[in-house]
């Protein structure tokens, strides 16, 4: 299951985040080299704030195997504040749509599987939130795999080199037709995102 962490629940996840902060941390800074602000082996940044929200995949024993950020493009992010050069144009910015960040997933366990819930748990958190689009940065590499997964992904403009990597930014427009592709896709029929509200109630996506 893919748990859903905002200013609301966080403190019921305090284990979970430092989990999921760690895994940022070995997989990016670790694993990728990326030069990023990590302090105790937890990487974070200052994206990392009350309006950020996280998908994360718990398991039964508590474990974190993977993790998405959600970011509202109103606010500091990713794209406007790091990588703007990456769009032909204005940066997306307005309430409907919000940018995801800092996806990985724990080596050892089943990638492929964790991204597509992952992935699936982020198109129902857009249409449960209201949001229409979703910006990324992306390794220029990485397009035709989100495009596998059925995203309508249209880049933003041209890829650029940076750091000895190109990236490439990018914008997915989210419909409920959208999530009927992406479980078409992945074979996920069932509601994988489940938000631990102050009501414990189970927010329902179709």
């Amino acid at each position: 299951m893919i748990h859903l962490i905002t200013r609301e629940n966080s403190h019921l996840y305090e284990d979970a985040l430092n989990q999921m902060f760690a895994l940022r941390h070995k997989v990016f800074v670790e694993n990728r080299g990326w030069a990023l602000k990590s302090e105790n082996g937890l990487e974070r940044d200052e994206f990392d704030t009350v309006d950020t929200a996280y998908l994360v995949k718990i398991m039964d024993d508590g474990s974190v195997v993977g993790a998405m950020r959600m970011l509202p493009s109103t606010e500091p992010h990713i794209l406007s504040d790091v990588f703007p050069a990456l769009v032909n144009g204005e940066v997306p910015r307005n309430r409907s749509t919000w940018e995801s960040s800092r996806g990985c997933v724990q080596n050892n366990f089943g990638g492929r599987t964790v991204f597509a819930d992952l992935n699936v748990a982020m198109i129902e958190f857009a249409l449960i939130w209201g949001i229409e689009s979703i910006t990324f940065v992306l390794d220029t590499d990485l397009f035709p795999a989100a495009l596998a997964v059925g995203w309508n992904l249209k880049p933003l403009g041209l890829p650029q080199e940076m750091n000895d990597e190109s990236y490439t930014a990018g914008i997915l427009h989210v419909t409920p037709e959208t999530l009927k592709v992406v479980r078409d896709v992945t074979g996920i029929h069932r509601q994988v995102l489940h938000f631990n509200c102050p009501a414990d109630q189970t927010v329902q996506v179709a």
